[in-house]
């Protein structure tokens, strides 16, 4: 598995549109952590000492995923503007090409199951137990 992320661009089309929308193939780590930070919010409870609430903003979240993630557009539509965030911010909510970019960005950085090494259960999922390991005497 490769250490770092391509920068090739992906395509993103809808039939009977000739417009094209470029985006990045997968979420970098940097990329990953503005989109979840914009989405969500956390705040401290009421009660001292309390756990930490979260609230997540979908429209904060789906703008970060947009702009974050779509890195050039061609097409006799978008030709006309320059592909910056005020103008990626300007797209008709209801266009199709809209829908069908934020499809594809979900769908290339869906989280694949992985276990961090620096997780409680190192490595093993919570149900399993560990086995013990002989001792040298």
């Amino acid at each position: 598995m490769p250490k770092f992320v391509s920068t090739e661009r992906v395509p993103v089309t809808v039939e009977g549109d000739p417009n094209t929308i470029y985006i990045k193939p997968k979420m970098d780590y940097g990329t990953r952590q503005r989109v979840m930070g914009a989405g969500t919010h956390l705040k401290q409870s009421a009660v001292a000492g309390g756990d930490p609430e979260a609230d997540f903003d979908l429209g904060a979240y789906n703008v970060a995923l947009l702009t974050e993630n779509i890195v050039g557009w061609a097409g006799p539509q978008l030709d006309t503007m320059e592909c910056t965030r005020a103008a990626i911010l300007s797209i008709d909510p209801d266009d199709p090409l809209l829908d069908a970019v934020l499809r594809e960005i979900n769908d290339r950085n869906v989280s694949r199951a992985v276990t961090s090494p620096n997780s409680r259960t190192n490595g093993r999922s919570p149900t399993t137990k560990a086995k013990a390991e002989p001792v040298a005497p």
